[in-house]
């Protein structure tokens, strides 16, 4: 009895024991695995949404410094320039506005759909186009407002003008001094009125979208 038991104990793990320990092991290192791609897969996504937001915030920073130096406002796209500003500024400081120069003087901004681009000349003036916000770009708006308080002559009664009240006229503008032409667009005289710019954009990263905002006074506005 003794050496049959002995016989019993040296036989090792039974095929069925084997065959359950593989499964078990197998199950155990599918749950590991699929919890190690998961974490992966959210630290690569947080990390490309905050480089994304990094660059949204650069861009924005970048036009709204350059915007509050402007010394005026030349163009918008038509018609009420929401996707695309000209603007002049005065860099090296020499009292013109100089067509080529090493730092530009005339830049433009604008929104192709999915791309914040900058329109620039360069030292011979040529006009050179780059993306300083590339793709993921999903809206993108521009909105112009004079802080003549005498020019809000709408119902909203804000303490400034916007665009469109520039451009209204009736009545009551007229009398506060608006000379608008109710073309529903801007023109050189109601440029020359602007001094506020605001942007507002939203930046994608799969499904999850972030808003920008800010509000750019002209100093330099005459």
């Amino acid at each position: 009895m003794t050496s049959a038991r002995l016989r019993r104990e040296d036989s090792g793990a039974t095929l069925v024991e084997m065959l359950v320990a593989m499964v078990l092991f197998s199950v155990l290192g599918s749950v590991l695995m699929a919890s190690f791609m998961a974490s992966k897969q959210a630290t690569q996504s947080a990390r490309e949404t905050h480089d994304l937001n990094e660059e949204a915030r650069v861009a924005l920073n970048r036009m709204a410094r350059e915007l509050r130096q402007a010394s005026a406002i030349t163009a918008v796209s038509a018609p009420d320039g929401r996707t695309s500003v000209t603007f002049q500024v005065d860099f090296n400081g020499n009292g013109t506005i100089d067509a080529s120069a090493t730092d530009p003087e005339v830049l433009t901004y604008s929104w192709d759909g999915s791309r914040i681009l900058l329109t620039a000349n360069d030292t011979t003036g040529t006009p050179v186009t780059q993306p300083i916000l590339s793709g993921k770009v999903s809206a993108f708006e521009l909105d112009y407002f004079s802080s003549d308080y005498r020019r809000d002559c709408f119902a909203t009664k804000d303490g400034r003008s916007n665009w469109r009240e520039l451009d209204a006229y009736t009545t009551t503008c007229a009398a506060r001094g608006s000379a608008g032409h109710t073309a529903g667009a801007l023109d050189a005289t109601e440029l020359a009125e602007i001094d506020i710019v605001t942007v507002q954009m939203r930046v994608l990263e799969g499904a999850r979208a972030q808003d920008y905002q800010t509000q750019i006074d002209l100093r330099n506005a005459s």
